[in-house]
């Protein structure tokens, strides 16, 4: 998850960029940001009661799931998560830095078919989650005006649903995420 969020935050900065002379929705199509919007709300699920990710005392899962919400933050578009965000790495930097003795402790992290267990690429990466800003997001005059007339709307949609029944007990972060990735779909209905 971390290189797929920090390849689409990357993607999202050149083409706000104007780096690119193709139509911005052409190079960051609605389908990449739907993506973004459930890795957010699945790592942001996975979280553990002691703030870590993965399996217990796991260094590198839990520097990899930082490190994706440290690029997923750049985002103008989840700025309605952001404390929902910066909760979560607060928390998770307590966990890991409470592990600071095992971040060289390899446990194999997948990526594709290959499984890595290198004891420094485990540190390198617990060192990167514990050191990387926030950055503030890379957003355009367009995108900044659209982002900040679709945040009331988010709000209000999500605190309606928090109000019904049967979804009560989600918690309020979910019910954002899947009403920012219902917004994208939006302008195809």
């Amino acid at each position: 998850m971390m290189l797929f969020t920090e390849a689409f935050a990357e993607l999202h900065m050149l083409s706000e960029s104007r780096s690119f002379s193709d139509n911005p929705s052409k190079i960051m199509p609605e389908r990449a940001s739907v993506a973004i919007v459930q890795t957010l709300a699945r790592i942001l699920s996975e979280q553990d009661n002691d703030g870590s990710w993965g399996p217990r005392e796991c260094a590198g899962t839990t520097a990899h799931s930082l490190l994706a919400l440290l690029s997923i933050a750049t985002l103008p578009y989840v700025q309605i998560l952001m404390p929902e965000i910066r909760c979560a790495v607060a928390r998770g930097r307590q966990a890991l830095s409470l592990m600071w003795d095992r971040w060289a402790d390899p446990h194999p992290l997948w990526t594709g078919d290959i499984a890595y267990d290198s004891a420094n690429l485990s540190e390198a990466y617990s060192l990167a989650a514990m050191k990387r800003p926030f950055m503030d997001p890379i957003c355009g005059e367009k995108s900044k005006g659209a982002i900040e007339k679709q945040t009331q709307k988010i709000i209000g949609f999500a605190n309606f649903f928090s109000s019904l029944e049967h979804m009560s007990r989600e918690p309020l972060y979910m019910i954002k995420a899947s009403v920012l990735e219902a917004l994208f779909y939006r302008p195809a209905l």
